[in-house]
């Protein structure tokens, strides 16, 4: 089983019968995994803590139960991938939306199955308290982004509002126990 880049180059070699298997064990190493394409893998409950999955192609990946806290998701592309359950920075995930081309950079509204709600916008993940508490996207990481009133502040901030909107309409759904019983 091989793990190639988005450009096709191998990045690791393995005698595993499944991406899945092969990739868990390339984190296990310490792999670079820059840059995987893992498009549409099942790697359904896969214990990728503290993989660097940075500008990964995941999209349309199934991801549910997977451990990602500590995994780098920088760049990567989640689109379509259902990450329903994963682990990320120690709380599992009920629902993900993904933007891109809201601005330079990624961003997420994440609804965790603990009914809290946070917004990812490059590589911050906050609580949407935590973002309040901080004085909001116009005071976090000013050195790159000064609230100036540029088109490029303009565009952050209501990149931060659209992905708080969308958070604020998520809601956990709940799943009957004879449904989990039967999966």
């Amino acid at each position: 089983m091989e793990i190639r880049s988005i450009g096709d180059a191998v990045l690791f070699v393995s005698a595993a019968l499944s991406i899945k298997d092969a990739l868990v064990e390339a984190v296990a190493k310490k792999t670079n995994l820059r840059g995987a394409n893992l498009y549409g893998a099942n790697l359904y409950g896969a214990n990728l803590y503290g993989a660097d999955l940075s500008a990964a192609d995941l999209s349309a990946a199934h991801l549910s139960a997977a451990d990602l806290y500590g995994a780098n998701l920088y760049g990567a592309d989640l689109s379509a991938a259902d990450l329903r359950g994963a682990n990320l920075r120690g709380k599992k995930i009920a629902k993900l939306r993904v933007f891109s081309g809201l601005y330079e950079y990624e961003v997420w509204a994440v609804l965790f199955e603990d009914g809290s709600r946070g917004v990812r916008m490059g590589c911050y993940l906050k609580s949407l308290e935590a973002w309040e508490d901080a004085g909001g996207i116009r005071k976090i990481n000013l050195a790159e982004f000064p609230d100036d009133g540029s088109e490029r502040s303009e565009q952050r901030a209501i990149a931060f509002d659209f992905a708080r909107a969308a958070v604020l309409r998520m809601n956990v759904v709940e799943v009957p126990a004879a449904t989990i019983s039967a999966i």
